[in-house]
């Protein structure tokens, strides 16, 4: 059995001794992409639509980057010595990570759909629905219950399957198996589903909180510095910095612990630590 613990201990280990290898990955490809997401963001606020649409693409573009740095901290922390070597091996399982993240992000959005249904079945009207600002359209009590209890189940599922499957990313670059890597990262996990979900919860809470607050108050602190000067001012470069640290910050902590989390679990699973595959 793995103590969640014990895995914390050695991810701070990781983070603390290991600055040198992973400080490079972390700036060039989880803060840069951040940085100029947050810049590009203030850049068009209240521009043309053609304009945000092409920013909305190059925020497809940083999201890549940051999941490829993420990646590339996961392979660090497990068996790959050098940045470069964990960079380029990260890139090449890239195409993977992103072909099976959107599967199950289809998964998940199907899996919505019932709550629309729920509301049409209901007598709600859709088309005026998403037309209103409105939160809390009318609908019978026989209706609110059944949305409140398929939504309630939802969230508890998505965190339960989230939790199961956070080893994803350092089964596939360890391990050549494709899709069948949703199903190793789930036989990982065996055992351990509600330590995860309660390192899942305490994650989102610390995540939630330091980035609302570094926002804020850097938010303030731009404001104060360049007003309500539209564009790219010192106030707009302030805030997307702030809120790029702190977003490296989370995606490293999170890139070193899934890493160690599974060289812990391959190491009792009775077939050894997995080794990274070119």
């Amino acid at each position: 059995m793995v103590k969640m613990t014990g895995v914390w201990d050695r991810t701070s280990d990781f983070l603390r001794d290991d600055a040198a290898r992973w400080f490079p990955v972390a700036v060039g490809l989880i803060f840069l992409p951040n940085l100029l997401s947050g810049i590009a963001d203030g850049a068009v606020a209240g521009q043309p639509t053609a304009m945000s649409a092409a920013t909305g693409i190059a925020a497809i573009a940083f999201a890549l980057l940051t999941l490829w740095g993420g990646a590339a901290i996961s392979a660090l922390a497990m068996r790959v010595s050098r940045p470069g070597e964990a960079v380029a091996h990260a890139g090449r399982r890239l195409p993977v990570i992103v072909g099976l993240t959107l599967l199950l992000l289809a998964i998940a959005v199907a899996l919505v759909v019932p709550l629309a249904l729920i509301l049409a079945a209901g007598g709600v009207d859709m088309t005026r629905l998403a037309a209103t600002e409105s939160t809390m359209p009318e609908m019978s009590g026989g209706t609110a219950m059944l949305l409140l209890a398929y939504g309630l189940t939802l969230s508890i599922v998505s965190l339960w399957v989230s939790a199961r499957l956070l080893v994803l990313v350092p089964v596939i670059l360890a391990e050549r198996l494709g899709v069948k890597s949703i199903g190793r990262a789930w036989r990982l996990t065996r055992g351990h589903g509600l330590r995860l979900v309660g390192v899942l919860l305490l994650y989102g809470l610390v995540a939630g909180i330091s980035t609302m607050a570094v926002s804020a108050v850097a938010g303030l602190a731009g404001a104060l510095v360049s007003g309500d000067t539209p564009g790219i001012g010192i106030g707009t470069v302030l805030v997307a910095a702030a809120v790029a640290v702190v977003a490296t910050l989370l995606t490293l902590v999170q890139g070193a612990f899934v890493g160690k989390l599974y060289a812990a679990l391959t190491s009792v699973d009775g077939v050894g630590p997995g080794e990274i595959i070119a």
